[in-house]
């Protein structure tokens, strides 16, 4: 399976060419902001921006999401569905 390109070493370092000229507000309770930046390889990049909140948590739920992305690959009934 190949790497991503995102996580090799040797790959070009993207740098940012240039940000959105707008935030985009979602509508949620805690009203977080979409900024989206250029990047110097031509690719969009979205960033979700939170104030006033413990990020520990969404670490851990997107450590959790990796996990299970890493366990539906190496299983081969559930990579055959392109889970």
């Amino acid at each position: 399976m190949p790497e991503k390109e995102w996580n090799r070493a040797d790959s070009p370092v993207v740098t940012i060419a240039s940000f959105a000229p707008q935030l985009v507000v979602i509508t949620s309770k805690q009203r977080p902001r979409k900024l989206t930046i250029h990047g110097s390889d031509g690719k969009y990049y979205a960033f979700l921006l939170t104030g006033h909140e413990d990020l520990r948590q969404d670490e851990r739920v997107m450590q959790l999401f990796g996990l299970v992305n890493t366990l539906l690959e190496k299983s081969r009934k559930t990579a055959e569905k392109d889970l």
